[in-house]
């Protein structure tokens, strides 16, 4: 392994010039370690792509490296692009930096009209307890007996769960097991949906550290979303989504009910605009060019 720290940072000191704009994926030992050998012998900028913060949670070995990564690492960025607001608190406040946890579609398909019969829910993502899946699962007990379909799309450690799910004899016809697929058909099973749920637990460390991607799916697809507020999604988002409190079953089943009864009512008090007007592709990118600008990279 230390090979290979130092055979990656010979490529890269080899392929970076002087004036380059350098990116950096994290705060990963391996970047860190040429990183430093390139700000020897070049002088180049460095913005940090801080999507996620895994190191943070991390133990044992990797959690060493990855501190002294962060440590070391920090000194020499003159910038950063992050996924979620409270990575910047790890960041000196006179550092320039942009939010980008993802893109959201310029041009948002209207949210579907108040369902005839049924309200079709989607989870799609890890099927893991940090996701809230087994929430989702609890949750079902609360819900009435007609007016909703659930789709589960995704794969993970408790999908064995779900899969005894689709098969109880309360559920059967109402809640689905969808593994991977490909692209085009996971397309079209979004825009066969009306709401689309993200149950990501408040108290996974994992929350802190990472913004839940799907919330932009849902939002780019025309979804109505429930979500929690865990990965700092409310502040990111807003009144895009219908929040539910707490991290229990019974928070999350209530907020489907609400739905289920008053999906028109739900869909009117909701902004996923504004979401757009910020988060598009090209409100990221006016966005990042003038944080480029500031920290003194011409295009």
């Amino acid at each position: 392994v230390p090979l290979s720290w130092f055979f990656y940072a010979r490529h890269v000191l080899r392929h970076v010039r002087s004036g380059d704009l350098v990116v950096m994926d994290n705060y990963e030992f391996l970047y860190v370690i040429a990183a430093r050998l390139v700000r020897v012998f070049r002088r180049v900028t460095f913005v940090l792509i801080y999507l996620d913060g895994k190191h943070l949670i991390d133990r044992g070995w990797p959690r060493f490296l990855s501190g002294r990564a962060e440590a070391w690492g920090r000194p020499l960025l003159s910038g950063a692009i992050l996924s979620n607001p409270g990575l910047g608190k790890r960041l000196p406040d006179s550092m320039p930096r942009e939010l980008a946890p993802g893109f959201v579609a310029r041009e948002l398909p209207p949210t579907p009209r108040a369902p005839d019969g049924e309200v079709r829910f989607l989870y799609a993502g890890a099927l893991a307890g940090s996701h809230g899946i087994d929430l989702l699962l609890e949750a079902l007990d609360h819900l009435p007996e007609k007016g909703w379909r659930l789709i589960i799309a995704g794969q993970g450690p408790l999908e064995e769960q779900v899969i005894r799910r689709t098969q109880d004899s309360r559920w059967r016809g109402r809640v689905e097991h969808r593994p991977a697929m490909p692209p085009d058909v996971f397309e079209k099973m979004l825009g066969s949906n009306h709401v689309g749920l993200n149950c990501q637990r408040i108290s996974a460390p994992i929350s802190q550290v990472t913004f839940p991607s799907k919330v932009f799916t849902y939002l780019s697809a025309g979804l109505l979303v429930i979500s929690s507020k865990a990965g700092c999604v409310e502040q990111v988002c807003g009144n895009a989504c219908f929040y539910y409190p707490g991290e229990t079953p019974q928070a999350l089943a209530a907020a489907m009910n609400e739905v289920i009864e008053n999906f028109a009512i739900v869909r009117q008090r909701l902004n996923p605009s504004a979401v757009q007007e910020r988060y598009s592709f090209e409100a990221t990118t006016t966005r990042l060019r003038q944080m480029f600008k500031t920290i003194g990279v011409n295009e």
